[in-house]
């Protein structure tokens, strides 16, 4: 148990490292392309749900 939270741990400093170094230090930048705007009726439109519902 002790290597999954040690490899857990590794594994996640080292996708912030680089990151932090792809991104020249600004994390706020790298998780904007990650982070999805939600547009309700255009989910809805996309599911086939009508608008007037």
């Amino acid at each position: 148990m002790r290597r999954l939270v040690t490899l857990a741990v590794v594994a996640i400093i080292t996708a912030v490292g680089s990151l932090y170094w792809l991104y020249d230090g600004d994390l706020e930048e790298a998780a904007e392309p990650v982070m999805a705007e939600w547009d309700a009726s255009a989910l809805a439109t996309s599911a086939g749900i009508p608008e007037d519902e």
